[in-house]
């Protein structure tokens, strides 16, 4: 499953029993949060939303099964791969393509791109398990997968086409968000347990680093004015 360590948010979020989206307006003042909690759900997580306010996340039912979901206007519909228990939602383009993750039952982690009410598996041929975070309006995915030693790599998917993203000198490395002109930005560990943010570029990537000694940093999303946000720790 996927790593995470204790922040401090650098972005409005709110992680608890009921998830809110921050509805913002001509001054933070005016902001207005609208809870979003799946009916009949004990938690529920939100993870991505479009330009067309469609959301996407992830809630824990009473007999404490993980399902996808997505919210468009008031309505909640489960996305949760055929016989399977653990299913997470993270990001919805403009097309309303969702991507995501689920385990078998052998707790083996796979991608998902679900469209036109049918799934594709996306599973990077590098990795034993792979966990899909974005996808951007044309169809590029980012992600992360782990391979036969347990180390993590991101990776971008372009026309069937997988590339793996490595941070310098890495022990792991996440790709967790893309803007539609394919800028992607993620976190990388470094020898020293260190984890640092970085954005990528044409091919090229620059290590970003909130500007505290020693501080942890993963970016989770960028937007089309190349605005980050993410983790500090």
């Amino acid at each position: 499953m996927t790593f995470r360590s204790s922040y401090r948010s650098l972005s409005l979020r709110m992680l608890a029993i009921v998830a809110c989206v921050a509805v913002t307006a001509s001054t933070a003042s005016a902001a207005k949060y609208l809870p979003i909690n799946v009916p009949g759900s004990i938690s529920t997580q939100v993870f991505g939303i479009n330009n067309h306010d469609s959301i996407v996340g992830s809630y824990t039912t009473s007999t404490f099964l993980l399902k996808g979901f997505v919210r468009r206007g008031s309505t909640y519909t489960d996305i949760v791969y055929p016989g399977t228990t653990f299913d997470i939602a993270t990001g919805i383009n403009d097309l309303g393509q969702i991507v995501g993750y689920y385990a078998d039952a052998n707790g083996t982690d796979h991608g998902f791109l679900y469209e036109h009410g049918k799934f594709t598996v996306i599973d990077d041929p590098s990795g034993t398990d792979t966990m899909v975070n974005g996808i951007n309006n044309d169809g590029m995915i980012v992600g992360f997968y782990y391979d036969s030693q347990g180390l993590s790599h991101g990776f971008k998917l372009k026309h069937d086409v997988y590339t793996t993203i490595n941070g310098p000198e890495a022990i792991r490395t996440s790709a967790n968000g893309i803007n539609h002109e394919g800028v992607i930005v993620g976190y990388y560990l470094d020898p020293g347990f260190r984890q640092h943010g970085f954005i990528l570029k044409s091919g090229s990537l620059k290590t970003v680093d909130y500007p505290i000694t020693n501080a942890d940093t993963s970016p989770n999303g960028i937007d089309d004015r190349s605005v980050i946000v993410g983790n500090y720790g």
